[in-house]
This record gives structure tokens, sequence and C-alpha cells, in this order.
């Protein structure tokens, strides 16, 4: 199954900010048999992010997770993106509206916001692509999204790494886990090869990478020193937990015998 993720922001591409949601989707993607096949940052651009969710969607995308961009403000723009990539239309949603109200009037009983109710600004983010579910937000105010679309997973979630978190954690995970999930299971062992060269760590590798198919060896190099002591990541894929702790157990066998200095560090 192809999953991508679509930040969106000028302040990531301005190297303002460090773009710490991608990283955390993908952790937590990956051990479900989600690893996301590609990660793309787009400017607060209607046409950009349009063209980013189109082309997502024509590379045979199944699950699309977009961070960002869902807010009051003019270049939150998002959604709207999204609509125009798969022609839908952008329309208020009863919902959504709700939802925004109702946090907005809690935000100002408890004296955080100086007027409740709906605002123009904030009736947009209730303008969601037909067809879309809102989502409560726990910890902001911008509902998130999950949209279904011609074989199309979108979820649309927002920029705030604390609101991105609490949507993926109640939200994202679980839905994907009830319905998109595969039946296979992942898992990542590190380790330190006990080795200062990258080169010899491959030339002993490669006949490993033939005997293990369903690992993924990725060595992880540091500066030339001769007491550099190169970790080694291992991406293990099997259909149950039972297949997937015998080949773990394989494969540090066989790393050992290789690496007589192999030191394990987690996983």
């Amino acid at each position: 199954m192809r999953v991508e993720i679509v930040t969106v922001g000028r302040e990531i591409l301005a190297g303002l900010t460090l773009n710490t949601n991608a990283h955390v989707l993908a952790q937590a993607l990956t051990p479900l048999g989600l690893r996301p096949h590609r990660i793309t940052t787009v400017d607060d651009n209607l046409e950009e992010i349009a063209a980013a969710v189109r082309e997502a969607r024509h590379r045979g995308t199944r699950l699309l997770v977009t961070t960002g961009g869902l807010g009051p403000t003019e270049d939150d723009l998002t959604l709207a993106g999204i609509a125009r990539a798969l022609d839908l239309p952008l329309e208020p949603h009863p919902e959504a509206l709700q939802m925004v109200k109702e946090r907005y009037d809690a935000l100002y009983r408890e004296g955080k916001v100086p007027e409740p109710g709906l605002t123009p600004e904030r009736r947009k983010m209730a303008l969601l692509p037909r067809g879309s579910v809102p989502l409560p937000n726990r910890v902001g105010t911008a509902p998130a999204v999950r949209l279904v679309h011609c074989g199309l997973v979108v979820f649309a979630l927002p920029g705030v790494p604390r609101e991105m978190q609490a949507f993926l954690d109640h939200e994202v995970l679980p839905w994907v886990r009830q319905h998109l999930a595969p039946k296979r299971r992942m898992r990542v062992l590190r380790v330190r090869t006990g080795l200062a060269d990258e080169s010899v760590i491959e030339r002993r590798l490669r006949p490993l990478r033939r005997r293990f198919p369903q690992a993924y060896f990725k060595s992880k190099p540091e500066l030339f020193d001769r007491r550099t002591n190169i970790p080694l990541e291992i991406t293990l894929s099997a259909e149950t937990e039972e297949e997937l702790q015998t080949l773990k157990t394989r494969v540090l066998q066989a790393l050992k015998e290789v690496f007589h200095d192999l030191e394990p560090l987690e996983g």
C-alpha cells in the first residue's frame, strides 16, 4: 500500500520550523506496515498544495496524510487545495461549524479568547471538501478531516505538533489499524557494528541482504575516526508476531557471525 505525507508551511521551507510532524507520522505508521514512500513539503499556496495531492493520487497513493494549513488565516489553504485536486466543492459542514463554535465558546468561558461564537475567520475552518468527516480538536480549534474519495484516504491534520499528535493518537492510528493496516508486522532493530568503515560493513552485509529478503539493512555512518562505532538499523517484516520474533532471532545471530563486536541497542 502506497503511503505519502505532505507537510504544508512556508516556515518549514524557510528553515524557521523543524519538520517534526513528518518524523512523528513516519515513526508511527511504519510499524503498522505503512511505511511512507514519499514525504513532500510545500508552500502555503493553493496551486502547490493541489499539485502535491494530485501527484500523490496519480502515483497510486492509498493513504495521504497532510499537516498544516487548517487554521483561520488567509494562507491556511490545505483543505481548499485538497478540494481542488480531487475536483470536490469546498462547502460549510454543519458538524464542523458546531465543533468550532463549541471550542471557541469554551475558550471564551475559560478567558482564553476575547469573544465567543462564530466569526468569518472561524467559519473558514469549517469549510471542508464535500464528503469529508470532521474530527474534533482536543487541543486547538480547527477540526481535522478524514476524506475517502475514489480509493484515496486523506487525513488532513493541523500543523501545531501538539494538535497533530492528539489527532494521530486518537483518530488516525485507531482508524488506520481497523481499516487499512496490512496484516504484516514490522520492527526496527538497532545495533552497533564495532566497525568504523561503512564500506567494510557493506561487504559483510551483502550476503545477509540475499539471505534475509524480509530485512532492510541500513548503516548510519558518522565521522571518519578509528574510534567510531557505526550503528546499523534493520527493519524486519513478517506476517505474524511469532514469525517476526523468529526472524529477529535469526537476523541477530547472523549479524553476530559477521560483526564480532556487535552491540545491540534496542528493538
